[in-house]
């Protein structure tokens, strides 16, 4: 099957007609300590799914930006995207796979997962929900899985959609406000295939733990770090700021694994980075060969460390960036 770019992806979405689609909606609950959930679906029947397709309509046009209006971006971990940016995780990819192992099992058929049945504790510990759209029939293509932080029993204002269970029937359907479940118009992220689309970058941090998951991979990457030929004079206090911070420990992860897969990484060493930061005049002190540990400077050697000064064959210009992408 041909592997379609995020921007495709993307557009497909912002023109999906839902005619061709089936609907389930799965909760996704999260025991004490796991780093995982459990899924379970709802039994539907009724006005119930077609209301949830109504929803995707609705995040279709009111949510999805049209293709004249939007550029399709990776991740940020640093700041909010611009109006006319849509940006994406590779969950394929670090630090992201930290949300993959999460909701790979969206992927997989409703039919393996455990029909929710009014179990009070498993609704407590709910996170998020997942309305997933299958072609009809068989298809190789991957659900659409549209995501939203769970707030349970929450006021909603404006347009929602609520549904009970029909004891007699067995199965949910809609419902006035104020019964069991109250399901936003709008979602969080989008997922097909390995691809996230984050359409608000606070709910999917806590839909996920994200930034807290990204704290914890610090000592991972400084022993990755300490095997490479880059000398820091004070490691534990490094570590420990980037431990503060999830926007630095992902960083610092970007770092350590470049250094540990990409083959131009080998090549650097503190004599190429220290010519480097005196041509350069980068504020970044080198001290008897070691990079000095600084907090007022550590944003900058993080940045030099993952190859974030740049040369302009075009202009001639040293620019600072935020963002690559590698080309052939």
């Amino acid at each position: 099957m041909e592997m379609k770019s995020p921007n495709d992806l993307y557009q497909e979405l912002s023109k999906l007609d839902i005619c061709n689609y089936e609907v389930a909606l799965l909760l996704a609950s999260y025991p004490k300590d796991a780093d995982k959930p459990q899924f379970a679906h709802l039994n539907m029947g009724g006005e119930l799914p077609g209301a949830f397709l109504g929803n995707i309509v609705f995040v279709r046009d009111h949510q999805l930006k049209t293709e004249d209006d939007v550029r399709v971006l990776p991740y940020q971990l640093d700041g909010q995207p611009s109006d006319d940016v849509v940006e994406y995780m590779d969950l394929a990819m670090d630090p992201y796979t930290l949300i993959k192992g999460q909701i790979d099992d969206l992927d997989r058929s409703v039919l393996g997962t455990d029909t929710f049945q009014l179990d009070v504790p498993f609704l407590q510990q709910t996170r998020f929900y997942a309305i997933v759209l299958r072609v009809k029939g068989d298809s190789e293509d991957p659900p659409l899985c549209f995501l939203r932080l769970y707030q349970p029993m929450a006021r909603k204002i404006g347009r929602s959609l609520t549904a009970k269970l029909s004891r007699e029937r067995g199965y949910y359907d809609r419902a006035e406000p104020g019964d069991i479940f109250v399901f936003d118009n709008q979602v969080d992220a989008i997922k097909v295939g390995n691809i996230l689309f984050v359409l608000d970058k606070q709910r999917v941090d806590s839909m996920f733990g994200f930034f807290q998951a990204l704290t914890t991979t610090v000592n991972t990457s400084m022993q990755q770090l300490a095997t490479s030929l880059i000398a820091i004079d004070n490691v534990n206090a490094f570590a420990d700021a980037c431990r503060r911070d999830p926007r630095k420990a992902a960083r610092l992860r970007s770092i350590a694994q470049k250094f540990a897969t990409w083959p131009s990484y080998g090549q650097v060493n503190m004599q190429i980075i220290t010519t480097f930061i005196t041509k350069r005049n980068l504020k970044i002190q080198v001290k008897n060969g070691y990079l000095v540990f600084d907090a007022k400077t550590l944003w900058s050697t993080l940045r030099l460390l993952d190859d974030d000064y740049l040369m302009s064959e075009l202009t001639g210009g040293f620019y600072e960036v935020n963002g690559k992408q590698s080309l052939p």
